[in-house]
């Protein structure tokens, strides 16, 4: 009988991962993206569009008083901040906004 020796490092065909084992490390890698797939689908650039395009007003209006005095009505002191946080907050839904091409993808069961 041969003593095996305690700081000898074993072999690479001694090392045996069990299934089990691959299959847990199978489970912990990230599923794979589709790179092909845009994260935006056209819908949303549309929406990000007219979200720029409030933005844009927003700011214009903002610009356009060059003295502004609290105590007359004024565009871009009572108008133009509503209109700006209407803006980003539309761009911010335009973002986040699901495309609908995942749904008409599948084709519907006809009967």
């Amino acid at each position: 009988m041969s003593k095996s020796n305690p700081n000898q490092r074993p072999t690479p065909s001694k090392l045996v991962r069990p299934k089990a084992a691959e299959q847990a490390a199978e489970a912990k890698r990230p599923a794979r993206i589709n790179s092909d797939a845009m994260p935006l689908g056209p819908q949303n650039y549309k929406h990000i569009g007219i979200g720029i395009a409030i933005l844009v007003v927003g700011f214009f209006l903002l610009s356009m008083d060059g003295f502004v005095d609290a105590t007359q009505f004024s565009v871009s002191l009572h108008i133009s901040p509503f209109v700006i946080i209407g803006g980003y907050t539309y761009l911010i839904w335009a973002l986040m906004l699901r495309s609908n091409t995942q749904a008409s993808e599948t084709p519907s069961p006809e009967a």
